[in-house]
């Protein structure tokens, strides 16, 4: 091998090594993600026991590749490169919010496959010999410009990263449960969050419409709305200040205003919540079942089924949907015996008044888009089925429990508000756009224990916020 054709090798194998180190940076230091999608502990998403196993691993071999660049560039080369495809599609496979981009990919399996053309040119005999350098020297310029594009774009994504959010999700940096800063997140007094000596058990139905919004989707009485307003001791549709969970439920929980560092569910830290239902938004270490998207196993079973896609569009948006269906539905207050689960998770953490206790029901959150009127009918039936059950078996151990609060924290956002940083437009609360993103509401079930009820924080200043575009809340106009 020539030396000039060596020399674009190994520069080609040190821009790919420092792709490699600057993703891990990326991922274990500078990696941010936006406010709304922050979530304490956000060390338990994110697939980190799968994500430091790997990168160690590779971190293993491109340090032999390294190594190894005297004596075999071609292979050191194609080694480096490999461990940061790898490294690439590792963060894919674990739903990491921020990863190189496809161009990255497309540089890095070129840069492989040049390193290979310019080791195999020279050998090809039927090539005259300055045409067989000039080819494999032509193949390494190649290869070295592929890299630093490739290198560009890591680069690329770590500035834009780190330019356009707020909050860490990096391993050594990532805020862990109860970091938030209670001196910025004061929970009121007398608050579901901020108060102890009222034993709460929180129904939280995401995204669940208020009774005129559910009837404009489905043109039918809801089941669970008349339930509660038969039954709950408070019935009350109002509206919360965001519509985005994390800085919602710290309003109607704790009466925090959005502020990108006291959300829920951790808020200032002081409680400890438990989470009975887990998933990719929220979870805990004691959730009954976990519905987690992102995690290895779900995006490697589907990477493999890649080339059928291929030939048949819909078929990947079918089996996705089946598959993330069937997953929730075994992780939701829809799922059959679920009743006696919950009692037995709350027998064993109402011991500790410190603790409160959360069911966050995220089914018709992720799917009413897809599940028609029909649907959403059968989805209201099985949440009021549930709740009645449950209630009923609640009142015959007051000990656990002294109310029930089930509550929505913002619409279904099927609509577009247009709001953004540069529409200064006002925001009227009359429309059904406004009911859509804004409106929530809440009942509360006294189990009979004599204690005074406790309820979401109202928003009786009507003041509103949107997220933008650093996903920090900004606060809008609103007409009386």
């Amino acid at each position: 091998m020539k030396n000039a054709t060596r020399q674009c090798l190994g520069l080609t194998g040190r821009v790919g090594l420092a792709a490699f180190v600057f993703l891990l940076l990326h991922i274990y230091l500078l990696s941010k993600v936006p406010t709304y999608k922050y979530h304490i502990p956000i060390q338990s998403g994110y697939s980190y026991p799968e994500i430091v196993p790997v990168s160690i691993a590779l971190m293993a071999i491109v340090l032999y590749a390294y190594r190894t660049s005297h004596t075999n560039i071609v292979l050191s080369n194609i080694l480096i490169w490999f461990a940061f495809l790898s490294l690439t599609y590792s963060l894919r496979f674990a739903g990491w919010p921020t990863v190189p981009s496809n161009e990255v990919i497309v540089a890095g399996v070129i840069v492989i496959l040049l390193t290979i053309s310019s080791a195999i040119l020279p050998r090809i005999r039927r090539l005259k010999r300055k045409q067989r350098t000039r080819l494999a020297r032509i193949t390494a310029f190649v290869a070295v410009f592929s890299s630093l594009a490739g290198l560009s774009r890591v680069l690329q994504l770590i500035y834009i990263n780190n330019s356009q959010y707020t909050i860490s999700n990096s391993y050594f940096t990532a805020p862990r449960a109860g970091a938030n800063n209670s001196s910025l997140c004061k929970a009121e007094k007398r608050s579901v969050y901020g108060s102890s000596k009222v034993r709460s058990l929180v129904i939280i139905l995401d995204a669940y419409p208020v009774e005129g919004r559910y009837m404009s989707l489905v043109h039918t009485p809801s089941v669970l709305h008349g339930y509660l307003k038969d039954n709950a001791t408070v019935y009350h549709e109002s509206t919360t200040v965001m519509p985005y969970t994390p800085y919602s439920l710290a309003f109607l929980l704790a009466g925090i205003q959005p502020n990108p560092f006291c959300t829920y569910p951790a808020i200032d830290g002081s409680r400890t919540i438990r989470l009975a239902l887990g998933s990719s938004y929220f979870k805990t270490s004691n959730s009954i079942c976990d519905a987690s998207r992102g995690y290895f196993g779900d995006n490697l079973r589907f990477f493999m089924l890649k080339p059928l896609f291929w030939f048949n569009r819909n078929l990947r948006k079918e089996l996705v949907n089946d598959y993330l269906k069937t997953k929730d539905e075994k992780c939701s207050i829809i799922s059959t015996g679920l009743v006696e689960k919950v009692i037995a998770w709350s027998s064993g953490g109402t011991k500790d008044p410190n603790n409160l206790d959360i069911i966050h029901e995220l089914y018709f959150h992720n799917h009413h888009p897809s599940l028609g009127p029909s649907g959403i009918r059968k989805v209201d039936r099985e949440y009021a089925s549930f709740i009645k059950n449950l209630s009923t078996s609640l009142s015959m151990q007051p000990k656990i429990y002294d109310q029930i609060i089930v509550m929505s924290d913002h619409g279904p956002r099927q609509t577009n508000l247009g709001l953004n940083d540069r529409s200064q437009k006002r925001l009227k609360r009359s429309t059904a756009s406004f009911i859509d993103h804004y409106s929530m509401f809440y009942a509360i079930i006294a189990l009979g224990n004599g204690k005074s009820v406790l309820s979401p924080t109202p928003n009786t200043k009507n003041l509103y916020y949107y997220a933008n575009e650093r996903g920090m809340p900004a606060r809008i106009p609103s007409d009386p």
